[in-house]
């Protein structure tokens, strides 16, 4: 398996090699990806801005398509600016054929089921969501 690694404002770093980037971030994110399946690291519009995703396109071997997986944790302090930044890249990303987007959004107060939410910073992302034609699959706490 390979490994491709967020570890900074700016860019990321693959398997161990070194960061690209300056600012340091706490935490990060991760996806690791067999090393026989043929992928690249995209790089979205917003990807300089201090948001923590990643963003991978999955090539088919057949030639088929491709698939879009995209990695994504939200601190639970995260400013509006920094969601907008977040809100730009989904939507550049759900421009693709198939998206899979792994997350953690932080957002207690958004009910899976019904998909709605009581604050105004959260039913901005339902929104997002919505206007990307993106679905929830999992609707309860994991």
């Amino acid at each position: 398996m390979i490994g491709v690694q967020l570890s900074t404002a700016t860019g990321c770093s693959e398997g161990t090699g070194g960061q690209r980037g300056v600012e340091a971030l706490p935490g990060g994110i991760a996806l690791y990806i067999k090393k026989s399946i043929q992928c690249e690291e995209l790089s979205l519009k917003n990807s300089h801005k201090p948001v923590e995703s990643l963003w991978v396109r999955i090539r088919d071997g057949g030639n088929k398509g491709s698939l879009v997986v995209g990695v994504y944790s939200r601190p639970p302090d995260q400013g509006e600016p920094t969601d907008e930044a977040f809100f730009l890249q989904l939507q550049e990303a759900s421009c693709s054929q198939f998206l899979i987007l792994l997350r953690d959004f932080n957002h207690p107060d958004i009910y899976g089921k019904s998909n709605t939410a009581s604050c105004r910073r959260s039913r901005r992302l339902l929104e997002c969501m919505e206007d990307n034609f993106l679905n929830q699959v999992v609707d309860s706490p994991t």
